[in-house]
């Protein structure tokens, strides 16, 4: 089997390409143009470079045909490619073309479907191989692959781990491609199909538990830059926080620092009497602990909020 490759993404693809190419499955990678500055010269670190072709959106059609003309590839593989590729092209290849999708289809269509399940609290993801169609994620399905999530597991953690199973199911992906036994075709969930927004990444500390708080963190670190909240004007990308039992405090808004000190750093109330210890956040001067942000002077009564606007402080009611 002759396999062109098409990627974009280094974190979920570059262990496939890899591994390909050591199966000897691998006759060239494709990468966009936009992405062609960071992915070349990790890709030249184990292909030699007249393997490695730059497409150009424009001319997509005419570059894939005329490459598989040349390698005589059999199948080409997609791995968070982001154009659409027709019709025409998927019919020039004689094992066809597939898109690597990281959920278990039909659920989480779309883009950044493991943003979703880590948001959503699932403690299943994995990944879908499936026929390309005209339209996204939503061909006949080849095989699916379930990973169980971690407790805990953040977004650059498990897009590893999916990363390391695709590439360790390689040779079995490539030997089914040759010889196919489809599942039918599937209507991809748009329920998620969108990028997620700075409203999806920005913490609702009014609406939101500390569990589903923990969820959105885990979910932002570290693609978006962590969840977002605001203290006055400045904005925070929160990383890491953990769970904590606190004595319910009444009369309280969510938000609200409920405890600091040097030790511990910062406990916050979130909606429904649950509570937050902050581990790690970003701003515009680095990352910072709780504990940083006490001694900058955070104490009790001071609130985060969801919006970007000069609050009071609320001082602490007793």
């Amino acid at each position: 089997m002759k396999i062109i490759a098409c990627c974009s993404s280094e974190t979920y693809a570059l262990p496939s390409i890899y591994m390909l190419e050591q199966l000897g499955f691998l006759t060239a990678v494709c990468v966009p143009e936009n992405r062609s500055g960071d992915l070349i010269p990790k890709l030249n670190s184990f292909l030699a470079s007249d393997k490695i072709r730059v497409l150009d959106r424009d001319n997509l059609e005419d570059e894939l045909i005329q490459l598989q003309a040349a390698y005589q590839a059999d199948a080409l593989v997609s791995i968070t490619f982001p154009w659409y590729i027709s019709e025409k092209t998927t019919e020039s290849f004689p094992k066809g073309c597939w898109n690597v999708h990281f959920s278990l289809l039909p659920k989480y269509g779309g883009q950044d479907p493991v943003f979703w399940q880590l948001k959503n609290g699932d403690n299943v993801s994995g990944y879908t191989v499936h026929q390309m169609t005209a339209v996204a994620d939503s061909g006949s399905i080849l095989l699916q692959k379930e990973v169980r999530i971690i407790p805990g597991e953040h977004y650059g953690l498990l897009c590893l781990r999916l990363s390391q199973q695709l590439a360790a199911d390689m040779e079995r992906i490539v030997k089914t491609i040759e010889n196919p036994k489809l599942s039918p075709a599937v209507a991809a969930d748009k329920t998620h199909w969108k990028k997620p927004t700075e409203q999806d990444r920005s913490i609702q500390w009014e609406s939101q538990t500390a569990e589903e708080i923990q969820q959105l963190v885990n979910a932002c670190n570290p693609n978006y830059g962590g969840a977002l909240t605001f203290f006055q004007q400045d904005m925070l990308g929160i990383f890491e926080v953990a769970l904590v039992d606190y004595n319910v405090i009444n009369g309280i808004a969510p938000g609200t620092i409920v405890f600091a000190d040097e030790t511990n750093g910062l406990v916050v109330k979130c909606h429904k009497a649950s509570y937050l210890k902050l581990m790690v956040l970003q701003n515009q001067t680095g990352y910072l602990s709780g504990v940083k942000l006490f001694q900058m002077g955070f104490r009790q009564g001071v609130r985060f909020t969801a919006a970007q606007q000069i609050q009071e402080l609320t001082p602490l009611e007793t």
